[in-house]
């Protein structure tokens, strides 16, 4: 009797615990919404969550990650920039062939200094510089009879004035993307950042001013890489490496704007005010040493630029456009 009443009281007990594990599975199964069930069991019989939608997630979080602030990302768009903005100023670089503007005065200046003349002009000499022994390097040569007496005169087929037009075009190629990198590092949205730079890519004057043999392009080029150059400087640990660095760097590219026209004083000094003062970051205020540094450099800079320009030109040349007149050095026999 002990036995088999043992018997039945286990055998009862486990039948009332698999009645309780199925009901327990019934009210799960209740609780189920008849969406989700028709989700989970299509009616063409093919498997739960499968099939395109796995598919379009699957798709959606790989491009994702694209869309995330990243160096990826970063140089995703600037190749796009780039390649958008040279082409840009590039396509039809040789239209018009004849000498436009101000073409007349920079390409004489350029040739100047190949020749080693003295002249006088109301700019500072970086940008005049840069189209002479940047433009030699890269092939441009002087030209039999002077291409650039007048406006409206025409090229000849032998005449190297496509490599000042080009030294222009990419100097303005390059402003849309410090400008994009520029309000990244100020932490914009996106599409912030792209509007931005896509405005600055396609802002008329600038795209002229890019295709002829003119100093704005290079004078807007160090403007936007100093004002990146603060950002990262302001943005910096003090006392790191990576501070210093963007110090010399910002002083450096303030000193290139100024030496391309005096008109762009107004960069470093809306940069030293930010600095110094600490308006509209306080967060970004340098502490006097850095800023004796950083105003130390660019003197030093803006010195030598002037210094070798004067060296560049030892021979009796112009002044504006006339020989020998107040400002000429003593003659040497050329």
């Amino acid at each position: 009797m002990g036995r088999s009443g043992s018997k039945k009281t286990g055998q009862k007990k486990s039948s009332t615990g698999r009645k309780d594990e199925v009901r327990r599975k019934d009210e799960v199964r209740g609780k189920e919404s008849p969406s989700s069930v028709s989700e989970k069991r299509p009616a063409d019989g093919s498997k739960a969550n499968g099939g395109p939608q796995r598919s379009d997630q699957g798709r959606a979080s790989s491009i994702e990650p694209l869309f995330e602030k990243s160096w990826l990302r970063t140089l995703l768009v600037c190749s796009v920039l780039l390649v958008s903005s040279i082409g840009v100023r590039f396509y039809g670089l040789e239209y018009p062939r004849s000498v436009v503007f101000d073409e007349t005065h920079f390409g004489k200046f350029t040739d100047w200094y190949l020749k080693g003349e003295f002249f006088f002009d109301i700019h500072p000499p970086l940008a005049k510089m840069v189209f002479a022994y940047l433009g030699s390097i890269l092939g441009y040569e002087l030209s039999a009879v002077e291409p650039y007496g007048h406006i409206g005169q025409r090229f000849r087929p032998g005449d190297k004035f496509l490599i000042l037009r080009g030294l222009s075009a990419t100097f303005g190629g390059l402003v849309p993307i410090f400008t994009f990198l520029t309000c990244e590092e100020l932490d914009l949205p996106l599409e912030a950042s792209l509007l931005s730079a896509i405005a600055v890519l396609f802002e008329h004057m600038l795209i002229v001013e890019s295709r002829l043999i003119l100093i704005n392009s290079q004078l807007m080029f160090y403007v936007s890489l100093s004002l990146y150059f603060a950002v990262r400087l302001w943005k910096s640990p003090r006392g790191t490496r990576e501070r210093w660095t963007f110090l010399v760097f910002t002083a450096l590219a303030a000193t290139g704007a100024i030496s391309v026209k005096w008109t762009a004083g107004v960069t470093p000094f809306v940069i030293a005010l930010v600095s110094f003062f600490g308006v509209l970051f306080p967060h970004a205020r340098l502490t006097f040493l850095e800023c004796g540094i950083a105003a130390t450099i660019a003197f030093s800079a803006y010195t030598l630029l002037h210094y070798l320009h004067f060296k560049a030109l030892p021979k009796t040349g112009q002044v504006g456009h006339h020989r020998d007149g107040l400002l000429s050095p003593l003659p040497i026999e050329n």
